[in-house]
């Protein structure tokens, strides 16, 4: 039997609701969670806020490491000492992610949201390029490359041409920053593909010339 007296659920309807206010609530009255199902709402919420936060937290973490390691072979490429002091290097990295976030959606932070049409361009042309270098590794070990080849050229030319279509899609709606972003986007995926399949086609003919073994 249902206790009465017990508060009905708070039910959450509105995505905007703040991690602060879940759990501001959550302790105020801690809801039983094997109590005839009362309260499972709030529960699926928390948990949802808590998976959300520790992905955005530890995607974060990952991706700021990585920009500073990239920052910081730049200075050893083009010999400049300054970017590979790890202070510097981690500046330089914070510092890209906050103008992304504050200069392309204002004081209130909003880039991330702005930019996040580009994210599934540039996910799939990643995805496309880890196929081509898994290619090259098959064919320095000689071994068969058309089941990672193939997919590899569907993925990359259709992704390619996504990106070309948002951006025409871009600069039409007059949203030119996205536009800029995908400007660059696509010039360096092409730079990339360039020289990975230069890579490719450089391993596949010493494979070819190698004797067998």
């Amino acid at each position: 039997m249902v206790n009465s007296n017990m508060a009905a659920p708070h039910t959450y309807t509105h995505l905007d609701e703040t991690v602060e206010a879940v759990m501001e609530n959550w302790f105020k009255s801690p809801p039983p969670i094997t109590e005839h199902g009362q309260n499972v709402d709030r529960i699926v919420v928390f948990v949802h806020l808590l998976m959300a936060v520790l992905f955005a937290g530890t995607t974060m973490d990952t991706g700021v490491r990585l920009q500073r390691f990239i920052v910081q072979e730049w200075g050893t490429i083009y010999n400049l000492p300054i970017l590979q002091n790890r202070y510097i290097a981690t500046l330089l990295a914070v510092g890209a992610c906050l103008a992304l976030a504050f200069g392309a959606g204002g004081a209130d932070g909003q880039g991330g949201m702005l930019i996040w049409p580009l994210f599934g361009t540039t996910n799939q042309l990643l995805a496309g390029l880890t196929l081509l270098v898994i290619s090259i590794m098959l064919v320095k070990l000689r071994r068969r490359y058309m089941f990672t080849l193939a997919p590899m050229v569907f993925v990359t030319v259709m992704s390619f041409l996504a990106a070309l279509y948002q951006l025409w899609d871009l600069f039409t709606s007059g949203k030119y920053f996205l536009g800029a972003l995908d400007v660059l986007i696509v010039i360096a995926a092409i730079f990339v593909l360039l020289e990975a399949t230069a890579a490719f086609s450089r391993e596949k003919r010493a494979a070819e010339e190698a004797p067998a073994v």
